[in-house]
């Protein structure tokens, strides 16, 4: 599917914020579009939805496939991640965890509060690797229980792209982190390389590289 990022703004919010639930369905009205900024954008589109105090949103009570309403994954190949530094918008990656850092902590220059990261070492099917850091909950929650795994496969949607060592990966506030998923959902994010001479096959293959 196609997705589109909503801002929710406070009459809003007040509005809706108990009725809103992650992997429910909704109707959405009354929303205005505009031209997507990019730079804070964790998807790929090219408008954005601004949802005030005058919007309507009310629960879908119909049956709904919603194997249709998944996510489109735009996955990069870490090979092909230098060709985005310096570009708007996110990357998609989808790898095997080579190695996971020590859980630690900076501060932020604008108010110097204490931030959580985590340094985690990607491969993919090009056989080149990629560090990624994880910032705040993913770094304590999720890198915690990558640190007690051999090798999974993870698949991150909503990355930065820097120059920091030549190429490297941020989360950011948006960016959301799968580990292990099942063999449909590897078929579904490689799905966006079938046009690539050396795409992803499907879980046995990944399942082959994490134990190279």
């Amino acid at each position: 599917g196609t997705a589109i990022q909503a801002t929710v703004w406070k009459d809003a919010i007040d509005k809706y914020d108990a009725v809103l639930e992650v992997g429910k369905v909704y109707y959405v009205a009354k929303g205005s579009l505009r031209p997507a900024n990019k730079q804070y954008s964790s998807c790929n589109n090219d408008y954005e939805m601004s949802l005030d105090g005058r919007c309507e949103i009310e629960p879908c009570l119909e049956p709904v496939d919603l194997t249709k309403m998944a996510r489109a994954y735009e996955l990069v190949k870490i090979d092909a991640l230098a060709r985005k530094i310096g570009t708007r918008g996110s990357v998609d990656v989808l790898a095997v965890v080579q190695s996971v850092g020590e859980l630690g902590a900076v501060r932020r220059k604008s108010d110097n509060e204490e931030i959580q990261r985590r340094d985690v070492v990607l491969v993919d099917d090009t056989n080149k690797t990629v560090t990624l850091t994880l910032w705040n909950t993913l770094a304590v929650e999720q890198g915690a229980q990558l640190a007690t795994m051999a090798n999974p496969i993870v698949a991150v949607r909503g990355l930065r792209v820097t120059d920091y060592n030549g190429v490297s990966l941020s989360t950011v506030a948006r960016s959301e982190l799968f580990v292990e998923p099942d063999a449909a959902v590897l078929a579904h994010a490689a799905a966006g390389w079938a046009q690539d001479s050396t795409s992803c096959n499907g879980h046995m293959e990944w399942t082959a590289l994490r134990r190279q």
